[in-house]
Formats: C-alpha cells, sequence, structure tokens
C-alpha cells in the first residue's frame, strides 16, 4: 500500500486488516473479502439473477465506486483492495445484462486510473497494471451500446497514449493495449454512424491522437515495437493509425515520415496492411462530406442495414447558389441575356441520357455556359417551362442531373457539409420516387446509384442496365459507378473486417469483381472521358492491392500512365474523386522514397505470423490443408472478443439465443418459452432468422 510521507497516516480499516491477513495473493482473490465488507453477494448466478430481478446493478455499481474512491486516494492507495474491485468487475461481466450498469463516469475513471503511469505505489505494480488491463479488455468486448464505446473511448484513449512508452519492453500487455486501442478509435465512429455528425472538437483535443500518432510512428520508425507485437499486430497498429487519419488527418501530416510510412504499410505481402495504408492515405485528403459518398466509407462496418431513403413525398428544398452571392460561380453569358429556358434544358437532359455530343464536353456540357449559374431563379424558370408542357420526366432528369452538378461545385468551392448533404438526400428521395412511378427507366437507377456506394448500388445498377431505354452513354456510366462501388465496398472490408471472417472474403471477391468490371468499362469508355481517366487510376491501384508487391513490380509504363490519367483530370479541372487522385498521386510520387526509407520495415513484414493463413483464404483454399497447418494459432489476443472469452472461466450463466451472451437476466420467448434473449433487439433478429416458423405456443402443439 502506498502512501506520502507529508500526510498523516489514517488509521488502518477493517477490510484493510482482513487484506493484510490474507496475506500475498493473486489479485482476483481479494475480491470476496471486498463483496464481504461491501455486503454485496455476487458469487452465483442465482445472486446475478437476484440483483437483475430487483434491479440493484446501481446499487452494486455505486458501493465499488465508494470503495474505490476510499482506497485509491493519495495516502491510502491500496492495491489489494482495489484488485478485489476489479475482480468483482469481471464477475459482473460475464453477465451481458447486469454489464451495462458498469459504463458510469465514475467506475470507468477508476479501471483507467488503476493504469495511470504516475501511479506506481508498490512493487507489485507492473502485476496490478497488467491485470487492470485486462479488465480493461473484458470491458470493451462488454461495451454493446454504441454510448458505452464512446465513453470507453473518451475516458481512456488519452491515458493509454501516455502509457505506452512505459510498457514498450512488455510486448504481451503493449499487444493487449493496442487491441483497446483499435476497438475504441472505432467505436467513437460507430457514434458518429448513430448521431450523424462529426466528433466535437474539443473531445478531438481531448483524445491526444496527435501524441498517440507520434508515438506510434516513432516505435516503428526506431524499431522499438516488440516482435511479438510486430509479428503478430501489425496489423492491429496499421488500423490504428487509419482511424487516426480519419479523424485527424493532420495528426499524420504533421510527422515528418507519417506519409512515407501509410505507403509503406500499402508495400507490404498482407493484402489487410495493403488496403488499411491505402484507406489512411484516402482519409488525408477526404473533407468530412456525407458519409454515404465517401470512397472506402469506414462506418460501413457498422452497418446493419441501410439507411431508409426518405420518402418521395418528403419535402425537400434543394440548394442551389443564390443570385445575388458573390461566392456563386461567375455566368459566361449575363443573367438578362435572353435564351430559349425550355430548348436549354432539353439540350442539357439530351446530354444527360446521350453523353456529350463532342469530344470538347466530355468535362463540361457547353449548354452549362448558356444557363450560366445554377440559381433558384434558374430552377424556377425550368420547372415552369417543363410544366407548361407536361413534361415530367424530362424535367426529373433535369433537376436531378444538376442538382449532381452542383454538387461538385458546391464542394470545390468549399461550402457548407450540410448544404451538400441537403442535396444528396434530395437527390436520394427524387430518385426514388422516379423509380416507384417509372421502374424501367434507366436514369433513375443512375442517379440514385450517385448518392450511395453500399452493395444496394450494385443492385439499382443491374435493374438500370437491365431497363429498355439505357443507351449506350447511360450503359457506360452506370458500369463506371458499378465498378467504383465494387472496389470501395472491397477496399473497406479487407482494411476494416479481421481476415478470418466472412466479410473479409467477401472483400476479396468485390475488389476481383471491381477488376473485372473496370476491364469492362475501360473498353466502351472513350479513352479522353474523365470516366476513363478515373478507371485506369483504379486499375493501377486494384491491381497493386491485390498482388504481393514482393513478387509483382509496377513497370514504368504503368506508372506513366496513372500520371498521364492524373494530369489530364487536373489540367480539365475535374471535379469529381478528389481525394483518390490525391492518394494515388502522392503513392507514386513517394513509392521510391518509402521503400528506401522503411526498407528493413517492409522486409520484416515477411515474418508476420498471419501471412499463411491470409495467403490461403484469399486464393480460396480450404483451410484444412497442409500448409495452415504450421501456422502458430496460440496468438497474443488476436481479436479482442476471442481473447476475452479465452481467459474466462466456463459461466454457468444460460446464453442468449441470437447473441450468444451469458446473463441471469434473460427473458423468456412469450409464446414458445423454449428460446432467451438479452434485449428486444436480440428477439426481433432472431424472431427474422427464422425462428417466427419454429415458435409454438406449448398450449396449441400437437
Amino acid at each position: 500500500m502506498a502512501g506520502s510521507s507529508d500526510l498523516p497516516v489514517p488509521p488502518v480499516t477493517a477490510l484493510e486488516r482482513d487484506c493484510i491477513r490474507a496475506g500475498r495473493r493473486r489479485w482476483e482473490e481479494y475480491a470476496p473479502i471486498v463483496c464481504k465488507h461491501l455486503d454485496i453477494v455476487i458469487s452465483t448466478p442465482k445472486d446475478i439473477k437476484r440483483i437483475i430481478k430487483k434491479q440493484q446493478g446501481p446499487i452494486v455499481i455505486q458501493k465499488l465506486v465508494q470503495c474505490a474512491d476510499t482506497y485509491g486516494q493519495e495516502g491510502r492507495r491500496n492495491l489489494r483492495i482495489l484488485g478485489g474491485i476489479l475482480q468483482v468487475i469481471r464477475i459482473i461481466l460475464q453477465d451481458v445484462v447486469l454489464s451495462q450498469d458498469l459504463f458510469v463516469d465514475d467506475l470507468l475513471d477508476f479501471v483507467f486510473g488503476c493504469l495511470h503511469p504516475d501511479a506506481h505505489g508498490t512493487s507489485d505494480y507492473t502485476s496490478f497494471r497488467t491485470f487492470a488491463i485486462q479488465v480493461l479488455c473484458d470491458l470493451n468486448a462488454a461495451a454493446r451500446s454504441v454510448e458505452a464505446q464512446y465513453d470507453l473511448a473518451i475516458a481512456g484513449l488519452a491515458t493509454i497514449t501516455r502509457l505506452i512508452p512505459r510498457i514498450t519492453k512488455h510486448g504481451a500487455v503493449l499487444a493487449i493495449l493496442l487491441i483497446v486501442l483499435q476497438c475504441n478509435l472505432k467505436g467513437l465512429s460507430a457514434w458518429q454512424l448513430r448521431y450523424d455528425r462529426p466528433l466535437p472538437v474539443t473531445v478531438l483535443e481531448s483524445l491526444q491522437l496527435p501524441t498517440l500518432a507520434r508515438i506510434i510512428v516513432g516505435m516503428l520508425e526506431r524499431n522499438h515495437l516488440p516482435s511479438i507485437v510486430f509479428e503478430k499486430e501489425l496489423a492491429c497498429v496499421a488500423q490504428i493509425l487509419h482511424w487516426i487519419s480519419y479523424y485527424d488527418s493532420k495528426a499524420i501530416l504533421d510527422i515528418h515520415v507519417g506519409q512515407t510510412l501509410l505507403v509503406a504499410f500499402m508495400l507490404s505481402p498482407s493484402i489487410s496492411i495493403r488496403c488499411r495504408g491505402f484507406l489512411a492515405m484516402l482519409n488525408l485528403y477526404h473533407v468530412d462530406y456525407p458519409l454515404n459518398l465517401r470512397l472506402c466509407n469506414p462506418q460501413m462496418i457498422h452497418r446493419v442495414r441501410e439507411d431508409p431513403i426518405p420518402d418521395a413525398q418528403t419535402a425537400i428544398s434543394f440548394i442551389y447558389w443564390d443570385d445575388a452571392d458573390p461566392k456563386s460561380p461567375d455566368a459566361i453569358l449575363s443573367s438578362d441575356k435572353k435564351y430559349d429556358v425550355y430548348e436549354t434544358a432539353l439540350q442539357y437532359v439530351d446530354y444527360e441520357i446521350n453523353g456529350p455530343p463532342t469530344t470538347d464536353e466530355l468535362y463540361s456540357p457547353s449548354i452549362l455556359r448558356t444557363i450560366g449559374s445554377v440559381t433558384v431563379t434558374v430552377m424556377d424558370k425550368v420547372d415552369g417551362a417543363f410544366s407548361a408542357r407536361g413534361n415530367c420526366y424530362e424535367a426529373l432528369v433535369f433537376r436531378l442531373g444538376i442538382t449532381l452538378f452542383v454538387i461538385l461545385e458546391m464542394k470545390a468551392e468549399g461550402a457548407d457539409p450540410l448544404s451538400i448533404e441537403n442535396n444528396y438526400e434530395g437527390v436520394r428521395s427524387f430518385a426514388q420516387g422516379s423509380i416507384e412511378k417509372w421502374p424501367d427507366r434507366a436514369y433513375f437507377y443512375y442517379a440514385i446509384m450517385k448518392t450511395r456506394r453500399g452493395p444496394e448500388c450494385l443492385e439499382w445498377g443491374l435493374k438500370g442496365l437491365r431497363c429498355a431505354d439505357c443507351t449506350p452513354h447511360l450503359s457506360r456510366q452506370i458500369q463506371f459507378e458499378m465498378a467504383v462501388c465494387q472496389f470501395s465496398i472491397g477496399v473497406g472490408h479487407l482494411a476494416l473486417d479481421p481476415h478470418h471472417t466472412p466479410p473479409w472474403r467477401e472483400g476479396v471477391n468485390y475488389l476481383k469483381d471491381a477488376a473485372e468490371t473496370i476491364k469492362r468499362t475501360l473498353a466502351v469508355l472513350n479513352p479522353k472521358s474523365p470516366e476513363a481517366q478515373i478507371m485506369v487510376i483504379l486499375s493501377f491501384i486494384v491491381e497493386h492491392l491485390l498482388t504481393d508487391p514482393r513478387i509483382h513490380r509496377v513497370d514504368a509504363a504503368n506508372l506513366s500512365e496513372v500520371r498521364e490519367a492524373l494530369s489530364t483530370l487536373d489540367r480539365n479541372r475535374y471535379l469529381d474523386h478528389v481525394e483518390l487522385r490525391c492518394a494515388i498521386a502522392e503513392f507514386v510520387a513517394l513509392r521510391e522514397s518509402a521503400s528506401e526509407k522503411w526498407a528493413s520495415f517492409i522486409s520484416d513484414m515477411d515474418n508476420l505470423d498471419h501471412l499463411a493463413v491470409e495467403k490461403h483464404r484469399f486464393n480460396g483454399v480450404p483451410e484444412s490443408s497442409q500448409a495452415l497447418k504450421n501456422v502458430d494459432y496460440d496468438r497474443v489476443l488476436n481479436e479482442i472478443q476471442e481473447q476475452i472469452e479465452s481467459r474466462r472461466p466456463h459461466s454457468r450463466l444460460p446464453r442468449c439465443s441470437t447473441c450468444q451472451k451469458n446473463s441471469a437476466g434473460l427473458k423468456k420467448c412469450g409464446r414458445c418459452g423454449t428460446t432467451m434473449y438479452c434485449s428486444s433487439d436480440c428477439q426481433t433478429a432472431h424472431w427474422v432468422r427464422g425462428h417466427k416458423t419454429e415458435c409454438i405456443s406449448p398450449v396449441i402443439e400437437v
């Protein structure tokens, strides 16, 4: 027990005396002593069920917090008592229902306080800290709600960051903390998705992400990462840097070797790490515009179902340039110049349906120079002209096409992200309503594809291609969008999902499909078109991601072709896919310097623990093959959930029929009584999966 020499020594309490009499034990063995003095009975499933039934969870938590406050303060810090409290927390965490009461600020502060690098008190502190880290892992595994994940991240990221430099020699402990960091950073993105807004600036500052980035990059640059962490958890390190670049790109850009390290990741023999490096590069150049349109959107890992499309009847107010706004793009023709509104609008509709009539209009239709700035007044005139003639289809095509063009202008001009989001949702709603009214019109499937990057985008593309009115131009545009979508989904899964999971395998298939779609699309596109240039760029990066750089060397001709495509797009002021172009341009520019700077690091990646398994899963070889028998599966924390379960004793608590989590507070199905659930969400999910076909009341069963 630690104390400060200039503070009065408090009298020894009964709890302290009992812990002293117990002698030196494992930290978890002090839990019964703590429970006895706090009058907490929690040793059996029956005890847990009673606590849940009587809703006494918050009372138990409050007792633990008060005890932690008493014996954790300076002058009275007693690691034996604190270890007992931590073990009680672990017992509670075994019950998925009761554990949700643990996520309160005071208790989280206590757990992270046990990790604090300045909290040294006795020679036992190192083992105590390791025990506290194990409890922290349990907490992360039990954090089911977005709010709980958010609270964990906010409470602990800065503390863990300060601790890392002190434990670099303890490889197993460092590996655990890195996995916790990865889970915390991922949890923050779930919060963003739930509340549809970026993290507050004050929150970002409190996380100390620039400090974390400097520590991790510094360890890699100086080769201070323990070999056990490098070989087994380098993919985790790469994902941490990806999340840092996602939340705070400046944290990476301000490190002089930050970008070259990401390029070095892209040169890894592991496809997962290559994709993580590429995704981090994309993050450096992505403006925080609508998440659903983000290329390789990291939020896709949280998507249980697609966001609902706004009802077609919902009032959508599109946002265009203000007639009096001096920042709006200049019109080539003055606003008082007379022209036939109807004929001009029809020409633009023809451009949208049939494509540019000449190569001079590949990047921008000349008709827009006639219209000038797309303002509310212009749109009202066009709507009036179409309405007077009953041309509803043409009016919608004009509205959707012009709005998509205005969105690109707004992004280039740095307009308010909310205005851009509003216009995207407006296009999505109008396109959906148009599909319901005209399900055989290809243009509306193309338009709605422009508002999403998920799997449903591919379904819309196939429907559009089957429409009888799908022109050659629309067919090319739809195939282009499908290729971008396949690429985006594939990289997202490969970068963000563990290599042993089905989504990762789906990512492999998506990326391979993207390679084929790109080839087919390039064959039909005008080679001078911006879409063709993007396909050239995508073809280059897809081939690089799919192929081990040790085997396939990029030749000078490929690099020259990519540089020319990038130059052509810049020269013609193409407004779309800016983050992709910037990321590829940096990769091409930094490849050689990164190969030299990180030569030893890249070479050491040949020894990564997961390479053999990943390679065989990538190629579709059955996991029972002889090559896999030599793989070391005794990982020091592969995935946090697996690690937590392996450390826990076998639970005697019943399991939820859906999520398989243990709890004494499960509720039976009210109809059949044979299944049990921890929440209404789990019950609904199980019903949809098939329980509705087997749920029969015992009363009426024959």
